[in-house]
């Protein structure tokens, strides 16, 4: 092997040299970005206060709010929440619609009494949520496969429904009907 003529002196400079190119380098890339960002955000203000300008000219053509309006607004309104029966109609009818659509026949369907409408060990709903139980009678024996549309029409509502019990038996006369028990759901309506 060949010895290097390198000392420690000399690999000191040469490492300080390195270090110093380093820490300019890095400093210079700081100051450039800095710049850059500076500009964005000059440009980003200019773009903001344009639309702004332009937004607050849109907002002097519309009409003050009057307190009749207001008032006018909150007893509609009170009169939609005040009203519990709207919601069990809603569900009555969409669940008496998917049973036309799927093929099952309605006998009956009631709402579960608060007393029996429990929430223990469940987790607690979102603000403002509210849970009610449905018993359905289904028309028993029903065709498998328009219970199986029935039960994903009532999964996939807008207002969210939800099968929370369903006990079927085949039949082994037809294997293309079932007997159902009463179908319990859950509404959760705001």
């Amino acid at each position: 092997m060949k010895n290097s003529d390198i000392r420690a002196n000399t690999l000191k400079r040469i490492m300080m040299v390195i270090i110093t190119i380093m820490v300019l380098g890095s400093g210079l890339g700081f100051y450039c970005a800095q710049n850059w960002l500076k500009d964005l955000t000059i440009e980003t203000n200019a773009l903001m206060a344009k639309a702004y300008k332009n937004d607050s000219k849109s907002k002097n053509n519309i009409a003050p709010v009057t307190d009749n309006q207001i008032v006018s607004l909150a007893n509609k309104t009170m009169e939609i929440i005040s009203q519990p029966t709207n919601f069990e109609q809603k569900i009555t009818a969409d669940l008496t619609k998917y049973a036309q659509e799927s093929g099952v026949t309605l006998v009956s369907i009631t709402l579960v009494p608060d007393n029996q409408n429990s929430q223990e060990g469940k987790p607690p709903l979102a603000n403002g949520v509210i849970s009610k139980k449905f018993t359905i009678n289904i028309g028993s024996p029903a065709p498998f496969n328009g219970l199986l549309k029935f039960a994903k029409a009532i999964e996939t509502n807008s207002p969210k429904i939800q099968i929370t019990n369903m006990n079927l038996s085949n039949i082994r006369a037809n294997r293309d009907s079932v007997t159902i028990e009463p179908i319990t759901i859950e509404v959760y309506v705001r």
